[in-house]
Formats: structure tokens, C-alpha cells, sequence
């Protein structure tokens, strides 16, 4: 029984580490991903919000998100108008973020089973 339990702790302690620590934002022609973690910054966070406007117009809103005085993401508060008919918002708390990540996808591929996402991203 102490084997499973161990095991089992293990497991979830592994499945903890493989979390995104990172940013991860993309553009191309057919997608659009973006994935807000912990560490992603108010800087970053205005780089992608302008370049989601000149390159998809795309209408990135993160101002009533809250950032720690290093800059780090703490409380989000999303709100993302692809102007082409797919919107949305979510929010996640700062205890939130720590175990998991926040974002959206807009996927603009014909027969795409995820045309939009918002919320939490794997």
C-alpha cells in the first residue's frame, strides 16, 4: 500500500514538472497560439498584444491584469477580439497560475476541430 502511495505521489509530483515555465507565443498564417504562464512579463505582454494588432488585428486587453513589482504576471484578466466573429475572456488567479497555464488560440485552417480556444492551455 506504501508502494502505491509513493508511486502515486511521485506521479503527480512528475506531472507538476512538465508545466510550460515560459511564454509561448506564436504567428503565422493559419494560427495563432499564445500561452501566459507565471513568468511571462508586462513587457511581454504588450509586445504580443501589439503585434497580434499589426499582424492578425487582432485585440489583445490585459489591462486589469496584475503584475509583481519584477514585472511577472500574477492575477489575469483576459480579453481577446479576433474581429472576425471569435471573442472571449477569462481570468486566472495568481495561486491558479502556478499549476497551470492561461492563453488562447485562434486557428484559421478550413476543417480546423479548434477554430478558437480561450482559457485554460495544456
Amino acid at each position: 500500500m506504501k508502494k502505491i502511495i509513493y508511486l502515486l505521489l511521485c506521479s503527480l509530483l512528475l506531472t507538476g514538472c512538465f508545466k510550460e515555465t515560459q511564454t509561448r507565443f506564436s504567428i503565422d498564417e493559419n494560427k495563432v497560439v499564445l500561452v501566459i504562464t507565471q513568468n511571462t512579463t508586462e513587457a511581454e505582454m504588450a509586445r504580443i498584444a501589439s503585434e497580434l494588432k499589426t499582424k492578425k488585428n487582432i485585440d489583445l486587453d490585459y489591462s486589469n491584469s496584475k503584475f509583481q513589482a519584477n514585472g511577472k504576471i500574477s492575477n489575469v484578466r483576459l480579453e481577446v477580439d479576433c474581429n472576425d466573429g471569435f471573442k472571449g475572456s477569462t481570468q486566472c488567479s495568481a495561486s491558479a497560475l502556478k499549476g497551470a497555464n492561461i492563453g488562447f488560440i485562434r486557428d484559421y485552417q478550413t476543417g480546423s476541430d479548434v477554430v478558437f480556444h480561450i482559457g485554460f492551455m495544456k
